[in-house]
C-alpha cells in the first residue's frame, strides 16, 4: 500500500495545491478507487480541492474503501457504521439506507434513516433519537 509510505503534506504543499490553476492534474493522480481516510488526511484534500463535485467523488471513494476494509476485517460487524459519516457528507442517504438494510441487527437504524425528515412528525422522532 503506497499510502502508508506517503508523508503528510506540509503547509507549503497544501498552499501550492490550493492556489494551483491545475488542480485537475493533482486530482487525476489520486486513485479514487483506493482512496482511504489516511490518504485524505495526508494530502489535506478538503482544504485545497475547490471543485465540490470532485471532492464528493473522493469522499464516496473513501466510503467505498471503508466499507471494503470493514468487509476484510472480521472483527467489524457493522460495515454501514464505518461508512455513515461519508455518505451523509455527500448527501447519499439512500445509499446509507441500503447498507443498513443489509445488516439485520441494524433494523432500527435502517427504519429511522428511511424516514422523510421533511415531515414534522419524523423531525420530532429524529430530535428524540438525537437526544437519546
Amino acid at each position: 500500500d503506497n499510502n502508508k509510505n506517503l508523508e503528510p503534506w506540509n503547509t507549503m504543499q497544501v498552499a501550492i495545491a490550493y492556489h494551483s490553476k491545475d488542480q485537475d492534474v493533482i486530482f487525476n493522480q489520486i486513485n479514487t478507487n483506493v482512496i482511504d481516510w489516511e490518504l485524505f488526511q495526508k494530502l489535506s484534500i478538503p482544504i485545497w480541492l475547490k471543485d465540490v463535485e470532485k471532492l464528493k467523488q473522493l469522499i464516496e471513494g473513501v466510503a467505498k474503501t471503508e466499507y471494503k476494509n470493514a468487509s476484510d476485517d472480521i472483527t467489524i460487524s457493522n460495515k454501514a457504521e464505518r461508512t455513515a459519516m461519508w455518505y451523509i457528507l455527500i448527501n447519499k442517504k439512500s445509499m446509507l439506507c441500503n447498507l443498513y438494510k443489509t445488516e439485520p441487527e441494524n433494523k432500527k437504524v435502517y427504519d429511522l434513516l428511511c424516514k422523510d425528515f421533511t415531515d414534522p412528525k419524523n423531525q420530532k422522532i429524529a430530535d428524540k433519537n438525537a437526544m437519546a
